[in-house]
Order: C-alpha cells, then structure tokens, then sequence
C-alpha cells in the first residue's frame, strides 16, 4: 500500500543523503533500509496498541478513525519492507490494509499507516545518516 504521497520517503531520504555526500549505492541502500525500519517499527507500533470494544464474537473492534484492531494479526504480520528497483516500499501488501487505511464506502477508515509516518518522518532521516556513515567506514 503506498502513502498518500508516494514516493515521499524515498525523495527526503535521497536528498539527505545526496548532501552528506553518498556516492555508494550499496551504503545508501542500506542507509534507505534502516530509514524504511523505523517506519515498519512505527507502523507495527501503531497496530499493537490499538484497542477497540469487544464485538458479540468476543474479538475487539476497532472504532471509526482508530488503528485497526489486532484480531488475526494477518495485518501486523504483513508489513514489510520490499525493493523495488531503487524505490523501498513499507506497507503490507494485503488489500484490506488499503480497506481499513481509507475506509470503504460501508466503513469509516481506520488509518494506521499515516499516523505512522507522522510519528517517525523525523526520526527517518538521522537513522539513514548514521547507517550511510557506518556503510561508509566513517566514524558516527
């Protein structure tokens, strides 16, 4: 599933680099790697703390505009970090991530993966920095 605005990550994480100066494309895989980590920590982080009441079937709902609750953990155990190219996708590849990010025309979203990169879009850039300084053999 991509954000909102795909690509996003991937571009702020290429000019962080390009001004520290990345020449290897090794290093600055790796670096774009733990970036992409943090956001697949977050994204997890979301969907663990996620409540909800129970339903008649005794497994928890998640309410209108909340991170969608655990029941099966197909979703939780679907996001992941995939390559593509050079683009690094963070999302799970489950149409009902997409159902429950948007919402349907019968169901209110239950955004998970936004609220996910707002929480770690500030953290994303200084983890790839100091993985492309170590890729490097520079001090940190």
């Amino acid at each position: 599933m991509n954000l909102a605005q795909p690509g996003e990550i991937g571009k702020t994480l290429r000019a962080q680099l390009g001004r520290l100066g990345a020449g290897d494309r090794q290093a600055e895989r790796r670096a774009l790697a733990a970036g992409g980590n943090v956001l697949k920590a977050a994204i997890r982080a979301q969907l663990a703390r996620a409540g909800g009441r129970r339903r008649a079937a005794g497994r928890p709902a998640s309410e209108p505009g909340q991170p969608p609750a655990l029941q099966t953990r197909q979703l939780y155990a679907s996001i992941a970090t995939q390559w593509r190219g050079r683009k690094l996708r963070v999302g799970t590849g489950l149409i009902r991530g997409r159902f429950l990010e948007y919402g349907t025309a019968r169901m209110q979203a239950r955004p998970f993966m936004r609220p996910a990169f707002a929480a770690a879009k500030g953290q994303m850039g200084p983890v790839a920095a100091v993985a492309l300084r170590q890729g490097k053999g520079a001090t940190v």
